[in-house]
C-alpha cells in the first residue's frame, strides 16, 4: 500500500502537530490556534508598540500561539487599559503598557471606570529607562545641586518643558520640584517633539525625560544631562551621576518603564507561564540589542516584585500630582 501522498496542507499541519506536542507542557489554553491579543494603547512605531511587537515575535513560538497587536489608541491609552481590565481572564488578552497608563492616568485623571492598580495581573515589566534631568547647554550649571541654587537665585529664569499636563514628564518634573526644592515653572506642550525643540532653541530650559528622549542631543553638545532619577548609574550613560549623587532624596525610585499586565483574576500557572516566555524573550541577545538601541535596558524585575513596585510607584505619584494640583488634560 502507497504511503498518503505529502500535499502542502498535510505538511503543514505535521509540522503545527510537532510544534503543540513540543508544547505539551503548556497549560491547556496554549493548544490553540485563536490569536492572543497584544493591546497596545499608542500608535505603530512607538516605544510601546516596538516593544510589544518584539516580544510577541518569539512570545508566540514558546506558548504555541500566534499573537497579534491591537493598537486601541486614545485617551492616552486609557481605552486599551480599560478594554483589558474588562477582559475575560483567559490568557487570550493583554495590555502592552506604558508606565503612564497604571501609575500615571489613576492619579491625573479625574475617576476613571477602572482600577489599572488593583483591577489587573501585573505579569512583569518588559523593559525600562531612567528619566534624566537635562537643561539646554547655555544655562550656566553643570550639576542638578547647581541648577537648584540656580533656580534659587534666579527665580522665574528658569521654565521646564512637558508633553501635557497630566502626562508623566509633568508628574516628573513636578517630583524634582518637591525634592529638590527648585524654583521651577512648568510649560506644557502636545509632545516631546516639539518639548524638545524648544528646549534646544532655550525657549524653555530642560525638561525630565526618557534617556531615549534627550541622549541624542546631548552628543551633539546642545542639551546638558545632570543627574538621572535612579538609584544607580544608568549603563547607558554611565557618566550621568545618580539622584541621589546628586543630594536629591527620594528621586530616584522612578524608573520609566515598559509592561506586561492580563485582567484580574488571571490563574497563577497561567500567569507565570506567560512570565516565562516574556522573560526569555527580553533577555535573547537580539532583542537585547534591539532595546538597548532604543535606550531602554530588557526586563529586570522579578515576577512577584512588579505588583510591589507599581503598587509604590502609584502611591508616589499620587502624593506629587495631589500636591502640586495636577489634573490631565480634558
Amino acid at each position: 500500500m502507497k504511503p498518503p501522498k505529502l500535499t502542502r496542507r498535510s505538511a503543514v499541519r505535521k509540522i503545527a502537530a510537532g510544534g503543540f506536542a513540543a508544547a505539551a507542557g503548556l497549560p491547556a489554553w496554549a493548544q490553540s490556534e485563536k490569536p492572543i491579543n497584544f493591546v497596545v494603547g499608542f500608535t505603530a512605531g512607538g516605544g510601546t508598540d516596538v516593544i510589544a511587537r518584539l516580544l510577541a515575535q518569539h512570545m508566540s513560538l514558546s506558548l504555541g500561539r500566534p499573537i497579534v497587536i491591537n493598537n486601541m489608541v486614545g485617551a492616552s491609552g486609557n481605552i486599551a487599559t480599560q478594554h483589558v481590565c474588562n477582559a475575560k481572564p483567559d490568557g487570550s488578552t493583554f495590555l502592552c503598557s506604558s508606565m503612564t497608563q497604571i501609575v500615571v492616568s489613576p492619579n491625573t485623571f479625574e475617576k476613571l471606570p477602572f482600577d489599572p492598580v488593583d483591577g489587573m495581573t501585573h505579569i512583569c515589566m518588559t523593559a525600562q529607562t531612567d528619566f534624566v534631568v537635562s537643561v539646554n547647554s547655555s544655562v550656566p550649571v553643570k550639576t542638578a545641586g547647581e541648577l537648584v541654587a540656580h533656580t534659587k537665585r534666579h527665580p522665574g529664569s528658569v521654565n521646564f518643558g512637558t508633553a501635557g499636563p497630566g502626562t508623566v514628564i509633568h508628574v516628573m518634573v513636578e517630583l524634582f520640584k518637591q525634592r529638590s526644592g527648585a524654583d521651577i515653572l512648568s510649560v506644557h506642550y502636545k509632545g516631546s517633539a516639539q518639548m524638545i525643540g524648544d528646549i534646544i532653541g532655550n525657549t524653555v530650559q530642560g525638561c525630565v525625560d526618557g534617556i531615549q528622549t534627550v541622549e541624542q542631543y546631548a552628543k551633539q553638545g546642545k542639551i546638558r544631562m545632570l543627574c538621572v532619577a535612579s538609584e544607580r548609574r544608568n549603563p547607558l550613560i554611565p557618566e550621568v551621576p545618580t539622584a541621589a549623587e546628586a543630594g536629591i532624596k527620594d528621586f530616584g525610585t522612578a524608573s520609566n518603564w515598559f509592561g506586561l499586565h492580563g485582567p484580574a483574576g488571571m490563574p497563577t500557572a497561567l500567569r507565570d507561564q506567560v512570565y516565562e516566555a516574556a522573560h526569555a524573550a527580553a533577555n535573547r541577545p537580539d532583542v537585547k540589542e534591539r532595546l538597548m538601541g532604543m535606550g531602554l535596558e530588557p526586563m529586570t524585575q522579578l515576577r512577584n516584585e512588579f505588583p510591589a513596585l507599581i503598587k509604590s510607584q502609584s502611591k508616589l505619584f499620587g502624593e506629587v500630582a495631589k500636591r502640586g494640583n495636577i489634573r490631565a488634560a480634558a
